[in-house]
């Protein structure tokens, strides 16, 4: 029963804390809640649950058609040797860096991937 009454006290404080840190950034501490635009709260409450998100997004979305680019730029030399149109490409170094490439475009698609399921 007390223990209940201590979880009861903690979300109450921290869902004042989390009102309080919301109207400060809103700067609108003291004026109401009528003063927090709902739209602005929404941004502010996603931003203090998953900060730094949309830049984490951005850059999985960087680095991994990055990577991609430069799995399709090797895979096109892979394909001119084996056409024939070139001779100078060692074969099991390109597809290393095949690997490595396509390995972490698809890396930094599953880390987006549980980035948006978790936020």
């Amino acid at each position: 029963n007390t223990l209940a009454r201590k979880n009861a006290a903690l979300t109450l404080n921290s869902s004042k804390r989390e009102s309080d840190t919301i109207e400060e950034a809103a700067g609108t501490k003291g004026k109401g809640k009528a003063a927090v635009d709902p739209g602005l709260r929404s941004k502010l409450l996603s931003e203090s649950i998953a900060p730094w998100r949309t830049l984490r997004l951005f850059l999985y979305a960087s680095f991994g058609f990055g990577a991609f680019l430069g799995g399709l730029i090797t895979l096109s030399g892979v394909a001119a040797f084996l056409s024939g149109a070139r001779d100078d490409v060692d074969l099991n170094a390109e597809y290393l860096n095949l690997g490595i490439d396509f390995g972490a475009a698809i890396a930094f698609a599953v880390l987006a991937k549980f980035d948006i399921d978790k936020g």
